[in-house]
């Protein structure tokens, strides 16, 4: 019993019939399925909401509130971890100026969730995956956590740009700048 705690329980591989092909078709779709969701959820709602005050953490809360949300039914631990998988992705393109780090973590997150699913039970189920364990949502959120500040540190090392410009200090203000 300790080592189960410990350890975790045993995970089984046992791929199913056809595997392969769902794996190659996950390789594929899930890049595009990840960056269309970084675009709309931290290109374009973060910024729009973060353009109508000062601070972009409103935007940054909102958007993550909404990317967890819009992920369907969901009990309160698999909620907490989307939603924090939203703020650090968030927290990525507020601090790095740019959307590449949120959707690689995006994709790496999704391959891995969908490739131990066809290795290890039925693919139909991780469709209809509802609950998450508070311990495995908290180990999720350290590895985004881990992620994000591995991705933020290369980042600063690199001295990359922020390629987005600081919002004006209200919405009116700056729809007032861009009138002839």
């Amino acid at each position: 019993m300790l080592v189960t705690a410990v350890q975790g329980p045993r995970i089984e591989i046992a791929p199913q019939p056809g595997w392969w092909g769902f794996v190659t078709v996950v390789a594929v779709v899930t890049p595009w399925q990840a960056a269309a969701e970084e675009y709309l959820f931290r290109g374009y709602l973060l910024q729009a909401l973060g353009s109508l005050v000062s601070s972009p953490w409103l935007g940054a809360t909102v958007s993550s509130l909404l990317f967890a949300g819009l992920h369907g039914t969901q009990n309160p631990a698999l909620f907490v971890d989307r939603f924090a998988f939203g703020l650090l992705a968030s927290g990525l393109v507020i601090l790095t100026g740019g959307l590449e780090a949120g959707i690689a973590a995006h994709i790496v997150n999704n391959f891995g969730a969908f490739t131990m699913a066809a290795l290890t039970t039925s693919i139909a189920q991780v469709r209809e995956v509802r609950t998450l364990t508070w311990a495995d949502a908290l180990t999720n959120v350290a590895i985004f956590a881990t992620f994000a500040a591995a991705a933020f540190a290369v980042a600063r090392l690199m001295r990359l740009p922020k390629t987005i410009a600081a919002p004006p200090d209200s919405f009116i203000e700056g729809c007032a700048s861009k009138t002839p």
